[in-house]
């Protein structure tokens, strides 16, 4: 795990949701829509909602101790959803001068420790008090730029497989669908959540812009930094990408939010269920005879194994 810093409570009141907000986002499906908010309030709770909904998804999925989503908010990256007692506290600060998160945010690939006590690039102080283990950290990225991380962390070393990191990129996906539906149903009032640069910067660039221009000479942990202010206008890439919102759907068992070539989320394909007419797990059955005997094999076969060792036996005797 890198280093999560808590801010000064005016700080966090300023850029993140109180204990009480917290509360209110986990059940914003349950509110009326826009009870005596604002609409920027309503646009960032309705988005906190959706990501706390995600990073606990990713924690259930994954059996991980902890999962959080951080995202850029200005020149900070702050810990927007928290789930698990192994997970950063809302409002904790990234810090990308070292660590995976800033490795991955500067190579833009997921990234995985497979035990923290022997891992380098981690930031051990932070493993040790939260009693993490293992951890993966995958970028969330939009119109090529990285605008943040989605991190899972267990207190078991080697917790995490492909299949996890598999799990945890369709998460993401839904990470932006969530980006795009807030900034196509409230443009102007959930850009400012991200870094409103308006500059779309190519993988490999050495020059950013984040508000006004400047140069980004150096490498390492710092371009990782600056990888995060790359964030694009979400308000352009809104009427220029209002398609690609269109793609978010819900599981036709649990209602979950899945992308639209989906007709069930990862967790209900897992109990049985795909898109069929019965809705449970098409699984080509047995011919009746074959079941038959199937089960009757599976039913008496203690008994059968007997009788084939005592034919052994009794064959064995008469060939002495």
């Amino acid at each position: 795990m890198d280093a999560y810093s808590t801010l000064e409570r005016s700080e966090t009141r300023a850029s993140t949701r109180s204990a009480a907000d917290t509360a209110q986002a986990r059940h914003a499906a349950s509110d009326p829509p826009g009870k005596g908010l604002s609409i920027a309030e309503v646009a960032r709770r309705d988005l906190e909602a959706t990501l706390q909904l995600l990073a606990d998804r990713a924690q259930y999925i994954t059996g991980a101790a902890g999962a959080a989503i951080a995202l850029r908010d200005g020149h900070r990256v702050l810990c927007r959803a928290s789930s698990g007692s192994a997970a950063p506290e809302l409002g904790s600060c990234l810090d990308l001068n070292s660590g995976l998160s800033g490795e991955s945010v500067r190579t833009r690939t997921a990234l995985c420790c497979a035990d923290a006590n022997d891992d380098p690039r981690v930031d051990r102080e932070s493993c040790r008090r939260l009693s993490i283990r293992s951890f993966a950290v995958m970028p969330i990225l939009r119109h090529g730029a990285a605008v943040g991380v989605f991190e899972i962390f267990s207190g078991q070393p080697h917790a995490f497989q492909e299949r996890d990191l598999t799990a945890l990129e369709r998460l993401r996906e839904m990470v932006n669908i969530a980006l795009d539906q807030a900034t196509q149903d409230y443009p102007t009032q959930a850009s400012p959540t991200l870094d409103s640069a308006g500059v779309e910067v190519p993988a490999g660039s050495g020059s950013i812009s984040s508000g006004a221009t400047h140069a980004v000479t150096g490498a390492g942990p710092e371009r990782a930094k600056e990888e995060l202010g790359s964030t694009t206008d979400l308000s352009d890439h809104s009427r220029r990408d209002s398609k690609s919102t269109d793609r978010i759907g819900a599981c036709e068992q649990c209602g979950f939010p899945i992308s639209e070539s989906r007709r069930f989320c990862l967790d209900c394909e897992a109990k049985g269920f795909r898109a069929s007419s019965s809705g449970f797990l098409a699984v080509p059955a047995p011919a009746p005879g074959q079941q038959g005997i199937r089960s009757w094999v599976i039913t008496n076969r203690y008994v059968i194994g007997m009788i084939l060792i005592s034919a052994a036996t009794i064959a064995f005797a008469l060939l002495r």
